[in-house]
């Protein structure tokens, strides 16, 4: 199987780039709702993957998990990929959407970073006569970085020993355990030498990815606090204004001897509860939304303190003086309102030569 550089583009829609490792583009793909395993399975039927990477400094976890799946080295770019270098690094090469451009950049930018050690192999290669050997060569020291090239061709070139028939002969039990032991100790030992070497890796690739992580959730918490200040004091001058506006409309009330109206939406227990905190007291003045929705024992605890009570509803009962909301000017302030005192004082006083007329013509019919 052929070595390969793969670019990828997670997302809604997923596009894979892949490159050989002298540059050359092998296949470049998008799907939508595209699955890991089915971008795996895809691409190995183009070849071996040995390099993967993204277009952004930060690997995602998508493409570190890609990576992982074919055991291939995950490469971290200097920087993220503006969208004026994904076009000049994809000039001259087809794609079929920003998803393929994405992947094809990132793909581009891989390669480039390890053209210098391709080109180094096919010159090494083909000064010692072993040209064939090209691109298994290069996926080898991807993977082993740590051995020389010479090594690296010294492996490759290992041949299996040949194998040699022998009549078997019958063992001792203690020949068996004795080749058993060697055996297990030799496993035992390559598996410490493993887990050694793994954990090294993982602190090295922890130690890479902390900064830039760190780094960028500090800036984000930053950015973050600066929104949420912003957006409080927005509120908060909002707030400001709307005292403002309310102290203003107070102050003129006040200063044109304006009367406070405490608010009730209606005269029910649960309402007289929920508005405990106005306070109803002697010589109060009300304004009830809905006076037809009342309780007996509501009526009666404001009988005595309250004597007129504002409403845009019409009222036939008597228990307090009715004055229709359209006599007289009302300036709501959520809880309470303000109206004129002379308003007020000529509406009840209207009312109340009104019901005197009415009481005398049913006392002269009867």
């Amino acid at each position: 199987m052929i070595p390969l550089v793969v670019g990828f583009d997670p997302g809604t829609t997923s596009a894979f780039a892949l490159l050989s490792v002298r540059g050359e583009v092998v296949c470049v793909k998008s799907v939508r709702n595209w699955s890991q395993p089915d971008i795996v399975s895809e691409i190995c039927s183009f070849g071996q993957p040995i390099l993967v990477g993204g277009d952004k400094k930060v690997v995602s976890s998508s493409v570190g998990r890609l990576g992982a799946a074919f055991g291939a080295k995950v490469v971290m770019l200097q920087g993220d990929l503006g969208v004026g270098e994904k076009r000049e690094l994809c000039k001259g090469l087809r794609y079929g959407n920003d998803h393929e451009r994405d992947a094809l950049a990132a793909a581009r930018v891989v390669f480039l970073q390890f053209r210098g050690l391709f080109e180094k192999v096919d010159r090494f290669l083909v000064r010692v006569g072993k040209e064939e050997l090209g691109d298994r060569l290069k996926g080898f020291m991807v993977k082993h970085s740590e051995m020389n090239m010479v090594e690296c061709v010294r492996v490759l070139e290992k041949k299996p020993a040949e194998m040699v028939v022998r009549v078997p002969r019958r063992k001792t039990g203690k020949q068996i355990r004795s080749g058993v032991d060697v055996e297990m100790k030799a496993l035992v030992d390559e598996n410490e030498r493993l887990k050694k070497a793994l954990k090294k890796y993982k602190l090295l690739l922890k130690r890479v990815k902390r900064k830039p992580l760190e780094e960028k959730s500090l800036f984000h918490q930053k950015e973050q606090t600066i929104r949420a200040l912003r957006k409080r004091l927005a509120a908060r001058e909002g707030e400001v204004r709307k005292v403002e506006r309310r102290l203003g409309e107070v102050y003129g009330f006040v200063s044109k001897k304006g009367v406070l109206v405490k608010k009730l939406e209606n005269f029910t227990k649960r309402e007289f509860r929920a508005k405990s905190f106005l306070k109803i007291s002697e010589g109060d003045l009300l304004f009830v939304r809905n006076p037809s929705e009342c309780s007996r024992s509501v009526l009666d605890s404001l009988r005595g303190l309250v004597t007129t009570v504002i409403t845009p509803c019409v009222v036939r009962r008597k228990d307090f003086v009715y004055v229709q909301e359209s006599e007289v000017a009302l300036s709501h302030i959520e809880h309470y309102a303000l109206v004129s005192k002379s308003e007020i004082e000529k509406a009840v006083s209207a009312k109340r030569v009104l019901q005197m007329i009415v009481d005398e013509y049913e006392k002269e019919k009867k």
